[in-house]
């Protein structure tokens, strides 16, 4: 099985593939909508890609393709701990840090330490923690990467300041990524939808009450703006698969009564984070 992340080596995301089939062919893109598009295209059987981070949010650059772009599904979701570490070059004088490199999510969860600890550095964005890493390796010592541990032993780096996430409860979720149709309701899983209402008063409560009289249990909804359509949203929804045939017949009206609808997979969780 070949199964593709969001390199280079030793990102976070590369850790959730390993945790999903640690004897698989690991193969690195650039960016998750690159991993998606090997799933589409056969480059691989699989990908793993960031869709949540407790602290940061929706990861959109994985949620909108699935949503708008792509004919894909959710086959698993993987819950990792996320501790971030500032790494530097051997040598280096942490005095003369002037910029510090992440990917933008990492940046967030660690702007409270890096406001108050590097004061004159300013932030840059490159595509993960593992390029942060990268680039700091081959750097003149001015720079620092905000990326996990492995990448440290990986890429030869001191650590500056381990474990420096604003939140120490700091965890991402992943999805694992198929071309196999994963939509139908399963005892025990999580059902994920998106879809659209009328612009009207009171549309979103009418589809929301479907739920709750096939007394079905919504455990997140969020919306996102329909892209190319001001003014719009599309919602994201997971509902947990307790009566499968409940959940079916409410899917079923669901989809009657909105202008766009689609189930992005029924898949069960993994959570690393228990009893942490």
């Amino acid at each position: 099985m070949k199964v593709g992340f969001l390199g280079p080596k030793g990102t976070f995301t590369e850790k959730a593939c390993i945790c999903y089939n640690k004897d698989a062919e690991r193969i690195a893109y650039n960016t998750f909508f690159d991993a998606l598009l090997g799933v589409e295209e056969g480059e691989c059987d699989r990908c793993l890609a960031a869709v949540e981070n407790s602290t940061e949010g929706t990861v959109n650059t994985t949620l909108d393709p699935m949503i708008f772009d792509r004919n894909l599904f959710i086959e698993k979701l993987i819950i990792l701990p996320i501790e971030q570490n500032i790494l530097i070059k051997k040598g280096t004088d942490p005095s003369k840090i002037r910029k510090i490199v992440s990917h933008p999510q990492a940046l967030a969860q660690c702007r409270i330490f890096t406001r108050d600890n590097f004061k004159d550095a300013c932030e840059v964005t490159v595509s993960s923690t593992a390029e942060a890493a990268r680039l700091t390796a081959g750097s003149d010592g001015h720079i620092a990467a905000i990326a996990s541990s492995l990448t440290a032993e990986i890429y030869d780096l001191d650590i500056l300041h381990k474990s420096v996430q604003d939140n120490n409860t700091n965890r991402t979720s992943f999805i694992a990524v198929t071309k196999e149709d994963t939509s139908e309701p399963k005892e025990g899983c999580i059902t994920t939808i998106a879809f659209s209402t009328k612009n009207e008063p009171g549309e979103l409560y009418r589809i929301l009450d479907i739920f709750s009289l096939w007394d079905i249990n919504m455990t997140k909804i969020l919306s996102r703006p329909w892209r190319n359509k001001p003014g719009e949203y599309i919602f994201i929804a997971d509902i947990e698969n307790n009566n499968i045939e409940d959940i079916k017949d409410a899917l079923v009206m669901v989809k009657r009564k909105t202008k766009f609808f689609k189930i992005l997979g029924t898949y069960p969780i993994e959570d690393y984070t228990v009893g942490l």
